[in-house]
């Protein structure tokens, strides 16, 4: 069973900006999720919760990182895009919910091969090779680019250099190719986890590409799904 913490305050109007009261298992007090006054309902982490499946007695989780591989699947099906910026919502962290402010940087990450299959030599919890998976690339989120500076009239003062012009297309173009998805804090920093737990399963020599590290997101199995 599931139930908003009472000793918090209402859920507030939409307008204002807040964290989300948690919903707690009333069973094992954990967090499963929050309320979510703009969508008036109720946000279910599936991460946090067990399944029984029909005809077993034994109740069944999937790690953080295959739920987060099945939303950006879904969105480089519905968005046609393989490059995001994951980000930490304040948004969706319950109150009380703690992380340590160098970890909530946000991270760029592209979706380089969707499904692959892979074995590795580095053994993993729960892992049963071969295991099927995402090849993902990430690297610290760049900054916000500043806007070009508007001159009276209105006309826009372009950098002095000859290919600032050119560079700022390229960037407009390469910003309108990424999607930005949001993550509670909680399973923001297990995804960057998974990251660098994946990074792990490949050769020494295919860990780096450019200024990209690589990793192995796992995703679900057809058997799983």
């Amino acid at each position: 069973m599931i139930h908003s913490r009472t000793d918090q305050p209402s859920p507030p109007k939409s307008d204002q900006p807040t964290n989300h009261q948690p919903l707690i298992c009333s069973t094992c007090k954990t967090v499963v999720g929050v309320v979510d006054p703009r969508a008036e309902g109720w946000r279910i982490w599936k991460w946090s919760i067990a399944v029984t499946p029909k005809g077993s007695d034994k109740p069944q989780t999937h790690g953080v990182s295959k739920w987060i591989a099945a939303q950006l699947l879904y969105l480089i099906e519905s968005q046609g895009v393989r490059k995001f910026t994951v980000t930490p919502d304040v948004d969706f962290t319950s109150s009380g919910e703690s992380g340590n402010e160098e970890d909530r940087g946000s991270i760029m990450i592209w979706v380089f091969t969707p499904d692959i299959a892979f074995s590795s030599s580095v053994a993993a919890e729960r892992r049963r090779d071969p295991t099927r998976a995402m090849k993902v690339l990430w690297k610290p989120a760049p900054a916000p680019t500043t806007p070009p500076a508007v001159e009276a009239g209105g006309a826009v003062r372009e950098p002095a250099n000859g290919g600032g012009k050119t560079e700022s297309r390229a960037l407009d173009r390469e910003s309108l190719s990424v999607e930005e998805l949001r993550l509670p804090a909680t399973a923001f920093n297990a995804f960057k986890a998974a990251l660098e737990e994946g990074r792990e399963w490949l050769p020494e020599s295919a860990r780096r590409f450019k200024e990209w590290d690589v990793g192995l997101v796992e995703r679900f199995a057809e058997d799983e799904v």
